[in-house]
């Protein structure tokens, strides 16, 4: 019973996984120059995730794009042993461009970032 419960939480997800891809809030790039190209050609007025290596954050501090330049942080919490977190900070003062973020077990090497404009954001929410 448990499987069968379980093949159907999966058909659900991917039948909604499908649904946002075809609705144009997901996005999945394998290179550093494809998210580029997709991340600032995106309109970051609504939700996003984007599919992408983890090598974009390790290889990158900083994405340039025509309405300014994105901050790409990463880092291991210490109250949260084997993952790590992975953050783009919009350029200052511009609620219209994307937050994102993404949680992944340390090892991954692809990463789903979940992204809204920074206006939506919490104001709690610590950027840099």
């Amino acid at each position: 019973m448990k499987k069968i419960a379980g093949l159907v939480a999966s058909l659900a997800l991917l039948a909604f996984a499908g649904s946002a891809m075809a609705d144009g809030k997901v996005s999945q790039a394998t290179s550093f120059d494809e998210f580029k190209q997709q991340f600032c050609g995106s309109p970051q007025d609504d939700e996003h995730i984007f599919i992408l290596p983890v090598s974009v954050f390790t290889d990158h501090k900083s994405l340039e794009c025509p309405i300014g330049t994105f901050v790409l942080r990463s880092g291991d919490p210490t109250d949260d042993p084997g993952h790590a977190l992975y953050n783009i900070d919009p350029p200052h003062g511009v609620d219209d461009a994307y937050d994102c973020d993404a949680k992944a077990d340390i090892g991954m090497t692809m990463i789903g970032l979940n992204c809204i404009p920074a206006g939506q954001e919490t104001e709690d929410h610590e950027k840099t």
